[in-house]
């Protein structure tokens, strides 16, 4: 299971880091480097770790006292803690720092049961708070990569990626739908069915690069390359909604796209 999810999830996370650290223009120390990976690789497995576990319980402190009793979960936030956050407070600057800080936060409120009384309300359950949350978090490690207070063509690099990263969550709630109206969740397949979700995603995906292109055309190769890439799986899973290579592996290894497109036109 740790092996599957370094390969689905921390990959590409790295991923959308480097694509940041290749777009500045200063040198980055060794310390810095060994720091960020350290922290987006920590973060990545205690959010999805987390995750696992958020589910099925009616109490939203169970979840919490269920993932603690596993000793390498209590192991994991004990060095990011102990050691990850204090090495990062002295080595990365402070819109880092913050960054990574913002993201962690918000990437656990989406797993998190919030609860008054009897009354409740679970992000993770809602579209679209869950994607857009999803999004926002995946791209701020562009972000982090990059190091500073974003310019205007920057934040539209965000902004780019955001939307893919909202895109490849939607899609892999296509699979799930079943399962997710079983326990209440409110996703856009289950709202409106996979053919037009998928139909909704490509308007979505060109859109995207017709904003890119009016706003950072010297990017253009960037955002062209990532969206073709994406409609073609859009167009696979339409064909082959149940076959995980689409749906998980080829959906999210898009983040691998955008960063090998800023390596050689960045």
């Amino acid at each position: 299971m740790l092996i599957k999810r370094v390969f689905l999830f921390v990959i590409p996370a790295l991923a959308l880091l480097l694509s940041g650290l290749l777009m500045r223009q200063e040198t980055v120390s060794l310390v810095e480097w060994f720091l960020l990976i350290w922290a987006t690789i920590s973060g990545i497995l205690i959010v999805y770790r987390y995750n696992d576990f958020s589910c099925g319980y009616s109490s939203s402190w169970t979840p919490v006292v269920t993932f603690f009793s596993d000793w390498s979960n209590m192991l994991l936030v004990a060095q990011f803690f102990l050691i990850g956050i204090p090495l990062s407070w002295f080595y990365l600057n402070e819109f880092q720092f913050v960054a990574l800080a913002l993201a962690g936060i918000l990437g656990i409120a989406y797993a998190v049961k919030f609860q008054w009384g009897a009354l409740s309300w679970f992000p993770k359950r809602k579209f679209p708070i869950k994607n857009i949350l999803i999004g926002l978090v995946w791209a701020a490690l562009f972000l982090v990569g990059y190091g500073q207070i974003p310019h205007a063509s920057m934040w539209g690099i965000y902004g780019f990626i955001a939307v893919q990263v909202f895109i490849g969550s939607i899609v892999r709630d296509v699979p799930d739908a079943e399962v997710d109206f079983t326990r209440n969740s409110l996703s856009l397949p289950i709202m409106i069915g996979a053919n037009k979700t998928i139909l909704l995603l490509h308007v979505f995906n060109w859109a995207a690069l017709c904003f890119a292109f009016l706003n950072l055309e010297w990017l253009f190769p960037v955002f062209f390359l990532t969206v073709l890439w994406r409609s073609l799986i859009l167009f696979l899973i339409q064909r082959y909604p149940d076959n995980v290579i689409w749906t998980q592996w080829a959906n999210l290894y898009t983040c691998l796209i955008i960063f090998a497109t800023i390596f050689f036109f960045g």
